[in-house]
């Protein structure tokens, strides 16, 4: 919220946040959350205001830090989940939990929550903004900002 608003005293926006498990397994599965989505944008739509809405979606992109695989980050799979999360989502619906956590780390499979955001989203959208860094630290970090196309 600090990256879109600063830090006033009061958000300028309403917010209603939605948890999403990806702590405690059993966690949902790539194709739930993106199932949670398409409710969401039946909601927003059902709305009878003219409100915008903007919905984020937050996660690690590639990280472990325990285990074998502590400090494991994967820049090649987070440079294409960025690109692909907006033009072609579908192969990251049908992966299972365990294939995140292969390609992404133990922790990177918090990018199952990214697609509760896209779900909520047209099928055709405009990548307005991209950013990736892999800092000295144990995850990748990323940044898309989406926008329904026409």
């Amino acid at each position: 919220m600090e990256l879109f608003f600063g830090r006033p005293e009061r958000w300028p926006v309403k917010v209603l946040p939605i948890w999403v498990n990806t702590i405690q397994y059993p966690i949902p599965t790539p194709q739930r959350c993106w199932e949670m989505g398409k409710v969401l944008r039946e909601a927003i739509e059902s709305w009878p205001g003219d409100e915008r809405v903007v919905i984020l979606g937050t996660g690690g992109l590639s990280h472990q830090l325990q285990g074998a695989r502590a400090g494991f980050i994967n820049q090649t799979a987070d440079r294409a989940w960025l690109d692909g999360i907006a033009a072609n989502p579908e192969p990251y619906r049908a992966m299972s939990r365990e294939d995140y956590v292969e390609q992404f780390g133990s922790e990177g499979a918090e990018l199952i929550m990214w697609l509760v955001m896209r779900a909520a989203m047209n099928e055709q959208v405009n990548l307005v903004h991209k950013h990736y860094h892999a800092p000295a630290s144990m995850t990748g970090a990323g940044m898309i900002v989406l926008e329904n196309a026409a």
